[in-house]
């Protein structure tokens, strides 16, 4: 690492600093890739790296880190995934009522959505207050818990007086 630094071969310093980045990534340290990579996109000239630039584009936008990008959420629809600005890409295999609850919200940001539309909606039952209320709460918990930054603080996903709704400020882009 000094050694390449110091001899000024930029191209294999920035290939090791990607792999490092991609190390980080796969050992679950996130913010450390985010930073090695972030440290590489900054010195690439893309026009004479480009298979650097393209493999270093795909990566930080697996980790939700595009620099510049203008969306919160993006929803890959053939992948049942979403990517969050700051956490980055989510899956939902296999979460099928995460999955509903989920599109419901980003196709109408901003409308609120009472417990009993909910139940309608997702579960295609009549809403039973001693059956659905905590079914409702857990799975909003679980999706804030899956797409929030910071569960504490929420940023999407918001408890009106008669139900929930996404914030409508929320900048969504559906992907197929």
């Amino acid at each position: 690492y000094e050694t390449l630094k110091d001899r000024k071969q930029l191209y294999t310093y920035l290939c090791l600093l990607l792999q490092m980045g991609n190390t980080y990534a796969d050992m679950g340290e996130l913010d450390l890739a985010r930073m090695y990579l972030n440290l590489v996109k900054k010195s690439l000239d893309p026009a004479n790296h480009k298979r650097v630039a393209r493999i270093l584009d795909k990566r930080l936008l697996e980790l939700g880190a595009e620099s510049g990008t203008q969306y919160d959420l993006v929803f890959d629809l053939a992948n049942n995934s979403i990517l969050e600005k700051k956490k980055g890409r989510v899956d939902f295999h296999n979460q099928f009522i995460l999955l509903d609850l989920l599109r419901l919200f980003l196709r109408h940001p901003g409308e609120v959505y009472s417990k009993e539309s909910l139940v309608r909606k997702i579960w295609k039952q009549e809403y039973d207050p001693s059956i659905h209320d905590n079914k409702i709460y857990v799975t909003i918990k679980r999706l804030r818990k899956m797409i929030e930054p910071d569960y504490d603080k929420p940023k999407y996903i918001f408890r009106a007086k008669n139900g929930y709704y996404l914030n409508r400020n929320t900048r969504i882009l559906f992907e197929q």
